[in-house]
């Protein structure tokens, strides 16, 4: 759990890194290698349950798959603002001033996405171990023996 936080700040920290310092137009394919760098290295896991899924051919459409085809999507959209850019130049550009833009970055929607989806699996991980846990206390509450009483005198 301690490591998918750390894989999360990395995530939100290369983000702003490439917003807010790599917001120059010139580094836009730098841009695009950074999140994408950043998407695998926080979506391995999820590659990796897609990937057994597929080979078990158990559970292969679920929100894991979902999640890998959207991030892939994102970055093919990227790729082709990148590509076609000036093509498309005054619909997917903000100026900002003084030569710095933000695309639609798909790139950054792609790493956001997988980011609050391993927060929501770091939430989920320690509200099942607190329910664990508080299950166990209920458990260990129980009564050891049991006495019957009938008519007065213990059985």
């Amino acid at each position: 759990m301690i490591f998918t936080l750390v894989r999360v700040a990395f995530g939100v920290i290369m983000t702003v890194i490439c917003v807010f310092v790599l917001g120059k137009k010139k580094y836009n394919w730098v841009r695009f290698g950074l999140y994408f760098g950043t998407f695998c290295f926080l979506a391995y896991d999820i590659f990796w349950k897609v990937i057994l899924h597929i080979k078990t051919r158990i559970k292969i459409l679920d929100h894991n798959l979902l999640l890998i085809i959207a991030g892939i999507g994102a970055f093919g959209l990227f790729i082709f603002h990148l590509v076609d850019f000036e093509k498309y130049r005054d619909d997917i550009l903000y100026d900002l001033g003084n030569n710095y833009t933000i695309a639609l970055d798909e790139g950054m929607d792609a790493v956001l996405v997988v980011v609050l989806f391993q927060v929501g699996h770091v939430i989920e991980t320690v509200a099942t171990n607190k329910s664990k846990a508080a299950v166990m206390k209920a458990v260990e509450l129980r009564v050891e023996t049991a006495n019957l009483l009938k008519d007065g005198n213990v059985i």
